[in-house]
């Protein structure tokens, strides 16, 4: 039986960090980072709000938020992505925190007793200004993942971990077979085939002693029992919360490639159906014969397929929807399309020419299946009871694809190894059925993260960097 109890908040004694250095005694490369320029050049503060309030307004706010603005601009100076990348670090920390410790590691603590902040700058202000900046990311865009969660998955976790790494293989085809050039994106959404409350999982049968008291008052409990199970299983009607999709994408005019899955997942099948929906795109600009949205040449119109470096997905937002409503493992519907925009709204379906890291954050946090208002858009900030499953790839370079998984209204940095460890904690898992025995089973799971093939040395980098003060204690 799996528990869910609430994670205990813990903080560790701040312990003396030291200075991480490369091998050699030479210095690492996040030693270098200016921040003396913030002292002597106000203006590129300034200018760095104003460039991330068009690319990235949802980050924008009336309040001050200085730290948050200065840190940016830090990343625009040095040309080092630093948010992002204290982000992430903080995001794989706390959930190794969690599965080791089955605790929630704080902002705060992270702060203090990691050395990740620490290698970026001896200053303290700088610090707690970079540290302030991450709250505030969180704060406006999405807060990082809760565990455990109430909201569980009916489900196959294999099932979702083909379609994870059949989206990977689709992007290393792009890559490696249609020489595609970055940047692109593209965004994977599972909607699950059902989600249950397991709130109340726990408590059931804990007052069976009291059955044998209040008889006269059964009937009526057991009805009122059952009338709040309806009402709890009416909230999450699998259709309440996201709309048939199709008629949503045709409302909009939205152009879109459609596979109805009978037998569910198959390999190569979003490399297929994203061709299809390419080669309708080009029919249908071919009569202007106009430049693609980036300037560049568009590949000239011979066989279906055929493509440059800088056709469609390049400069683009792809998203693949699964809709796994109707069946589950079987009976999957796969839709696959640009999001549009509007002389009135930005559907962010194209890259910026010289876009902001934090792009790809906004455009995943505006729209992945557009509606006509606000509320009836779904996004990676949307709850929807849980329904909400999006994997978010930004393919800034061939070896730079970061992936996040956003659910629940939060989000993590995603990596391979967490299908075995964090993706169990989404779904309904019982003593020797099929999730069970997949988590189980070590060389299946591990044969299956093989599959989800992502690289992004950036990252691995930054952390080698800023770990060699890490505690022992946290390597145990």
């Amino acid at each position: 039986k799996h528990s869910l109890q609430k994670p205990k908040i813990m903080a560790e004694p701040p312990q003396e960090q030291k200075e991480p250095k490369e091998p050699n005694g030479k210095k690492s490369l996040v030693d270098s980072l200016d921040f003396e320029f913030l002292t002597k050049d106000r203006n590129i503060v300034s200018e760095t709000k104003q460039e991330y309030a068009k690319q990235c307004p949802g980050l924008s706010d009336d309040a001050e938020q200085m730290d948050l603005w200065q840190t940016l601009a830090v990343g625009k100076k040095n040309n080092f992505p630093i948010l992002p990348l204290i982000v992430d670090a903080f995001s794989r920390d706390r959930l190794e925190y969690y599965l080791k410790r089955k605790g929630s590691l704080q902002l705060q603590s992270w702060s203090v007793n990691y050395p990740t902040l620490k290698a970026l700058s001896k200053d303290k202000p700088r610090q707690q200004m970079m540290k302030a900046a991450a709250q505030t990311f969180f704060h406006r865009y999405s807060a990082m993942i809760q565990l455990p969660c109430q909201e569980k998955y009916v489900d196959s976790i294999e099932s979702f971990c083909d379609y994870i790494g059949e989206a990977t293989s689709f992007i290393n085809t792009l890559l490696d077979g249609d020489m595609i050039s970055p940047p692109f994106q593209i965004e994977l959404m599972i909607i699950p085939n059902k989600v249950i409350d397991m709130t109340d999982q726990d408590s059931d049968g804990d007052d069976d002693d009291d059955d044998d008291f209040d008889d006269d008052d059964d009937d009526t409990d057991e009805d009122s029992d059952e009338d709040a199970d309806d009402e709890k299983q009416d909230d999450y009607d699998p259709y309440k919360e996201i709309k048939d999709i199709k008629s949503k994408l045709e409302e909009l005019n939205v152009d879109y490639e459609y596979k109805y899955l009978e037998e569910g997942f198959r390999p190569r099948i979003f490399h297929e159906v994203f061709k299809n929906l390419r080669h309708k795109l080009e029919e249908k600009n071919k009569e202007n014969n106009k430049n693609n949205q980036n300037g560049k040449p568009r590949a000239q119109n011979g066989k279906k397929g055929d493509v440059n470096n800088f056709a469609m997905p390049h400069g683009n937002r792809i998203c693949l929807v699964v809709d796994r409503r109707k069946g589950g493992k079987a009976k999957n519907e796969l839709f696959v399309y640009k999001p549009p925009s509007t002389k009135d709204k930005d559907g962010y379906g194209d890259i910026p020419s010289s876009h902001l890291p934090e792009w790809y954050f906004q455009s995943s946090f505006s729209n992945i299946i557009p509606g006509k208002q606000q509320n009836d858009t779904i996004s990676a900030k949307t709850s929807a009871k849980g329904y909400v499953f999006c994997l978010s790839f930004q393919v800034e370079q061939k070896d730079s694809i970061k992936c996040y998984l956003y659910t629940r209204s939060q989000m993590v940095r995603f990596f391979p190894t967490d299908i075995s460890s964090l993706l169990p904690e989404f779904f309904d898992i019982k003593d020797g059925d099929e999730n069970d025995k997949f988590v189980k089973d070590e060389a299946k799971s591990g044969s299956k993260a093989k599959t989800i093939r992502l690289q992004d040395v950036i990252f691995e980098d930054f952390r080698k960097q800023t770990q060699r003060g890490k505690r022992q204690k946290n390597k145990e």
